[in-house]
């Protein structure tokens, strides 16, 4: 399975500007299922990052 941030990667210029892509709207070179991907790789990278918190917590933390 590839990386669900390398994944992610591919949106961060063109949703920073929207005139990334050389023509046609923003809208048409993204589908329905393109956005359902992206959403569930960051809720992955967010699940990730809550597990990696929570590991850090619990070795300084209290018992």
């Amino acid at each position: 399975m590839e990386d669900p941030g390398a994944r992610l990667s591919r949106h961060y210029i063109p949703a920073r500007y929207p005139d990334a892509h050389p023509e046609g709207l923003p809208g048409a070179h993204y589908s329905a299922a393109d956005a359902e991907l992206a959403l569930a790789d960051a809720s992955a990278v967010l699940a990730s990052i809550d597990r990696a918190w929570e590991a850090l917590s619990n070795e300084g933390g209290e018992p």
